[in-house]
């Protein structure tokens, strides 16, 4: 089934096998933008990555050589036949990898084992060198991921929802800064500790880092009970000194002041009694910060400047895909721009799935899970979506040509928006034909000079092109594409007229109190996520929404996997798993 292409040293290591199989060798096509419009993504490859074992994604970043690092967990692989297996703070490499193809995607450059689990990477945009978190600990490689630079043992992961705790980023002067079981640990270049300092919040999620102000910015939310809301979680984000002194935080209100929000500009109760998460934060390639969150609904804290309740956010609408109205407790997606240093809103957006028009076009469940910016300020975010993003099913939406196949209970999806967010210059996702199940969810987004990446978990039929892999092997699978950033400009898909919004009368309804989560099983599993505290918006009658399972996997999938589109009869009332606790649980992987 497979064809050897070559053997060499790669960074030192001789013999390394690198192996794609024979009928996906395919003409070869400039990998370039041309072609690309708001409902077509032209790829330079798309390929599963795994074997019958369970595998995950994890991250994706883009190499100064324009080379793509992907970070996985993969119990097995066609890519390597002999492994370079990296032995750190003691623990010999296994199913943790570090896997690096060419700038398309279509050669196998190395491939570095660590630890069982690698849960989250990312690379100096400078010298490359890589810096990985799993349960080996933190570790700093060099850029062909070959050698260990310096490692640092870290406690079990844990306190967070959307992984399993353990986050890393790495700033252009090489400084580290990682996140762990609600903990922080920033170090310089060679490895020598600038501060530790532990993060408050129900849930910590994510963590960058901005050099130029020595920032680190770390986001979550927290469970903030009682009053008017009665149950509610609240998103922050918050920027620290190495040190851990708080400079300036964003959203994290008091249950009290959530509650007492007005209509955005008016004078007309509305509380914001829908709840909200911060899931990630990330730090563009034009060094600025971006944060991608969700919410319970539209009657969130996002419709307000993220440091002043009394001021409207700076939204910007085009269409009913990122208003946020004629939802009930789906959750949904905002994503935003700040300003890394002072924490000041620049930006912001709602993006939502919707039924179409026979059913309402009623708001759906859109969550997202991944989000980077290019050197242009282009926004690229991923995640998993219900039924349906926009242009899907009609006219449809496709991947180098090939039309996705039809939803089978969700979508895993990309949105790429334009630097001011008047433009979507692509929304689009990699379910194959013949779905019969979910397509998974993108997990990590690497872009920069001229590139982009994506990886992301599946149990199913995706759409591939150029791949090193040509099929779904088993179980779950990683599952990566390349292709061009979107920097220039592309054809605009049709976009429906903005239906003006009801003024909100929020009814909020109290959630039933958390049970505590089932433990994790001994195989790789992300921490389930946790029951949202429903807080319906205006809608004639609830929308439906997606029933998560709560059985692990070892991607988000089978957690918040969207129901497949229901009947035109009313759906209902969501139900959703026991919120979890924040203590460590013994086999984390990433999302």
């Amino acid at each position: 089934m497979f064809k050897l292409l070559n053997y060499g040293a790669v960074s030192g290591l001789a013999g390394l096998a690198v192996l794609a199989t024979a009928s996906s060798i395919r003409a070869q096509i400039p990998c370039s933008s041309t072609g690309t419009t708001a409902t077509n993504l032209v790829v330079c490859s798309a390929s599963y990555m795994g074997t019958a074992g369970p595998d995950a994604g994890a991250a994706a970043e883009i190499a100064p050589d324009q080379s793509v690092v992907f970070g996985a967990t993969l119990a097995g692989s066609y890519f390597d036949t002999q492994t370079l297996k990296l032995t750190v703070n003691g623990i010999v490499g296994g199913n943790g990898a570090i896997v690096r193809v060419n700038p398309k995607g279509k050669t196998i450059l190395s491939v570095t084992r660590l630890g069982s689990t690698v849960d989250d990477l990312a690379v100096n945009p400078i010298s490359g060198e890589i810096a990985a978190v799993g349960n080996f600990g933190l570790a700093l490689l060099n850029s062909s991921a070959s050698s260990v630079l310096w490692s640092k043992p870290l406690s079990s992961g844990g306190g967070a929802t959307f992984s399993s705790g353990r986050r890393v980023a790495i700033a252009q002067n090489g400084t580290v800064a990682i996140l762990f079981n609600k903990t922080v640990s920033v170090f310089n270049s060679q490895g020598t500790s600038l501060g530790q300092f532990s993060v408050g919040g129900t849930y910590v999620e994510d963590i960058a880092i901005d050099s130029a102000s020595q920032t680190v910015i770390l986001t979550g939310y927290s469970q903030k009970d009682g009053g008017g809301c009665s149950k509610l979680q609240v998103a922050f984000v918050r920027g620290y000194s190495y040190s851990g002194t708080q400079k300036w935080k964003a959203y994290d209100w008091l249950h009290a002041e959530a509650h007492g929000t007005k209509e955005p500009g008016g004078t007309k109760a509305s509380p914001s009694c829908a709840d909200s998460r911060g899931v990630r934060v990330a730090l563009g390639r034009d060094n600025l910060l971006y944060f991608a969150g969700e919410s319970a609904g539209g009657n969130s804290i996002y419709r307000y400047n993220a440091k002043n309740l009394a001021q409207k956010a700076p939204n910007e609408e085009s269409d009913m895909y990122n208003q946020a109205y004629n939802t009930a407790s789906n959750h949904i997606t905002y994503y935003a721009r700040f300003n890394p240093s002072t924490g000041d809103m620049m930006k912001g957006q709602f993006a939502l799935a919707r039924l179409p028009q026979n059913k309402g076009s009623k708001g759906n469940t859109i969550r997202p899970r991944a989000i980077a910016a290019d050197e242009q300020g282009n926004v690229y975010i991923g995640g998993i979506s219900a039924a349906y993003i926009a242009n899907r099913p009609s006219p449809g939406v496709s991947i180098s040509g090939q039309p996705a196949g039809t939803y089978a209970g969700g979508d895993n999806f990309l949105l790429v928006v334009s630097p001011d967010f008047k433009q979507r210059k692509v929304w689009t996702t990699w379910t194959g034909q013949g779905a019969t199940t979910s397509s998974g969810t993108i997990v990590g987004i690497g872009v920069g000079k001229g590139s982009a990446a994506v990886i992301m978990t599946t149990p199913g039929k995706m759409l591939t092109f150029s791949p090193l892999q040509v099929n779904l092997v088993g179980g779950d699978d990683a599952f990566f594409s390349v292709f061009p950033s979107l920097s220039g400009s592309l054809v605009p898909a049709p976009i429906p007229p903005i239906t003006p919004s009801p003024s909100p009368s929020p009814a909020p309804s109290p959630s039933p109190s958390p049970s505590p989560s089932p433990s994790p099983s001994p195989s790789p599993s992300p921490s389930p996520s946790p029951s949202p505290t429903p807080r319906p918006t205006p809608a004639p009658s609830p929308s439906p929404s997606p029933t998560p399972s709560p059985s692990p996997s070892p991607t988000p999938r089978s957690v918040e996997s969207p129901s497949p589109l229901p009947s035109p009869s009313p759906a209902p009332t969501p139900t959703y798993p026991p919120r979890p606790t924040p203590s460590p649980y013994p086999a984390p992987v990433r999302r």
